[in-house]
């Protein structure tokens, strides 16, 4: 910015010094030619000599003229390039301001150019991420889908070879491999996602009263009870089937054991008994006349519990 000041006054100089110069040029004296008079002989060249004098005194006119047209026309090409050059000057800031102006305006076109190039690749980015996500989500869901097929698959076979195993009757070896291979696979249902599950329950207990493992059955319905009251599903129609059953396999008991064990197992199966009849009133009636219970049906407490 200083050396633009600096160049603009120099060619206000010039300037200034080009007029000045053609004012002198204009004011300053011609040269001029001088003849020095001879003596006159004759008339003849008296006007002789008046003659020379006059086209001597056009010659010097001419002169004069001519040097102040050279001055000014001297004074008005120096104006002229001065002119030029201002105008130059002026055109190169013009062009320079515009050029900056220019530049400016490619440095922010640069600038958005490189926000909108990062916030595409962020949304690129973020775009790839949920995609990645969605399908491993979906695949996630596929495989916990599958898994739930083959599990209620496993299930489903297996309760139907407990309950045939459990119902029909079969060669005895047959029936012990059977019965001994149900049970493992229904206790590893009861392990998973089936323990608190109704068929699961039952039938293993069921299984094991056939294979004469009493004890076993009892202890596979009372965890099946204690597993329903911890989940709050204690008042699930299935209990009274689960009291009752209990009852059952416990009367079964009831001759194999000592007088001691005696008074526990009265106690279980009038426990077990009261909860079944309060939750299904018919359950008096069928204890009346069920097998399992003939070895305590002489039992005063088993007489008042299904009296009328």
């Amino acid at each position: 910015m200083r050396w633009n000041k600096i160049i603009l006054g120099l060619l206000l100089l010039l300037l200034l010094s080009a007029v000045i110069l053609i004012v002198l040029a204009s004011w300053s004296p011609a040269m001029r030619l001088v003849l020095t008079p001879l003596p006159t002989s004759t008339p003849q060249q008296a006007n002789a000599d008046d003659a020379l004098k006059e086209r001597v005194e056009n010659y010097n006119k001419r002169v004069d003229e001519l040097q102040k047209t050279a001055s000014l026309l001297l004074g008005l090409s120096t104006i002229y390039a001065i002119v030029l050059a201002v105008s130059a000057y002026a055109s190169v800031q013009a062009n320079l301001e515009q050029a900056k102006n220019s530049v400016a305006k490619a440095d922010s076109s640069l600038e958005r150019l490189e926000t909108l190039t990062n916030t595409f690749e962020t949304n690129i980015n973020t775009e790839i991420q949920n995609w990645r996500s969605l399908r491993d989500s979906e695949v996630k869901n596929l495989k916990d889908e599958v898994n739930r097929i083959q599990d209620r698959m496993n299930y489903a076979t297996r309760v139907a070879i407990a309950t045939m195993v459990s119902n029909f009757p079969l060669d005895q070896i047959v029936i012990d491999r059977l019965q001994k291979e149900s049970i493992e696979r229904l206790l590893e249902l009861r392990h998973g996602n089936y323990g608190t599950d109704e068929f699961v329950n039952l039938r293993l207990a069921r299984l094991y009263r056939a294979a004469k493992q009493l004890s076993s059955a009892e202890r596979a319905i009372t965890t099946f009870i204690e597993r329903k009251q911890r989940s709050g599903e204690g008042d699930d129609p299935v209990m009274e089937k689960a009291y009752y059953n209990r009852a059952c396999y416990r009367s079964l008991q009831w001759a194999a054991t000592d007088q001691k064990e005696k008074e526990r197992i009265a106690a279980g199966i009038e426990e077990d008994l009261r909860e079944a009849i309060g939750l299904s009133y018919e359950n008096k009636e069928i204890a009346k006349g069920d097998s399992d219970f003939d070895a305590v049906k002489n039992e005063p407490w088993f007489q008042r519990l299904v009296k009328n």
